[in-house]
């Protein structure tokens, strides 16, 4: 990191713990903890996109294609005169970063809004973007290719660069924000949906265990009719700090 220029060393009277994590492809990344900057910003309100608002866009489509940003946070510089504000401690001495991390609690909605001004013009119709996922969908393979193009041609008039291992290309199927895309339309995804007989086999135990447990099921809650009036009684349960959960759901 300090030799390619995301990190400098830091005279800086702030200091953030890191820790190394094993990434699934076995690399490192270097994690921070945050929490104490965090709780003195400014929050940026600036708004995600609504997963199942952006998806009803893929309606029609018959090809996509799957783009991810090689360690997209990074790309982000960082303002001069808050970099002495992201400085991390590490055994090796104090360093502070040239390129925004990921444990910001505004890193988030500035990503987004860098990815929403690039592809201003572009999202929601030829393409979709969800901090550093973006999507690209078309009716036919001569309008991908058209789409494409356009889509990387402004990626690159930004700098911002691509991590071809995880890109996807030329797809009549795929699975992007845990949901599967074809010209059938969107489904949940097997692989997340998995999860729901562990859930049935072992309730939530306490008030954070069901918070976990809603928080999955309202993501796919477009797929479950009827989903606010079920879930009611549980999100009421949530509102109750003592309330004792049931044994059975």
């Amino acid at each position: 990191m300090l030799s390619s220029g995301v990190i400098r060393e830091s005279k800086s009277p702030y200091a953030s713990p890191a820790v190394l994590v094993r990434k699934k492809d076995g690399g490192l990344r270097v994690c921070v903890d945050f929490r104490k900057i965090n709780s003195k910003t400014i929050r940026d309100a600036y708004p995600l996109p609504r997963i199942s608002d952006t998806l009803e866009a893929l309606e029609g489509a018959r090809w996509f294609c799957s783009l991810d940003l090689q360690s997209g946070y990074l790309q982000v510089r960082v303002a001069e005169k808050d970099k002495p504000k992201t400085a991390l401690t590490t055994p090796f001495g104090l360093y502070e970063f040239n390129r925004m991390p990921f444990a910001l609690t505004n890193a988030p909605a500035t990503f987004q809004r860098l990815m929403e001004r690039c592809l201003s013009g572009l999202n929601l119709k030829i393409c979709l973007v969800y901090l550093d996922d973006v999507i690209v969908f078309a009716r036919t393979f001569e309008e991908m290719l058209e789409r494409l193009e356009a889509v990387l041609r402004r990626l690159g008039e930004f700098g911002l660069k691509l991590k071809p291992s995880k890109c996807k290309l030329f797809q009549t199927k795929l699975t992007y924000l845990g949901h599967v895309v074809s010209e059938n339309g969107v489904e949940p995804d097997p692989e997340k949906i998995s999860a729901l007989p562990k859930w049935l086999e072992n309730p939530p135990r306490n008030r954070k265990e069901l918070q976990t447990f809603l928080g999955f099921a309202g993501y796919y809650r477009n797929f479950v009719e009827g989903f606010a009036k079920i879930a009611a009684p549980l999100y009421d349960l949530i509102k109750e700090p003592n309330a004792k959960m049931p044994r059975t759901f």
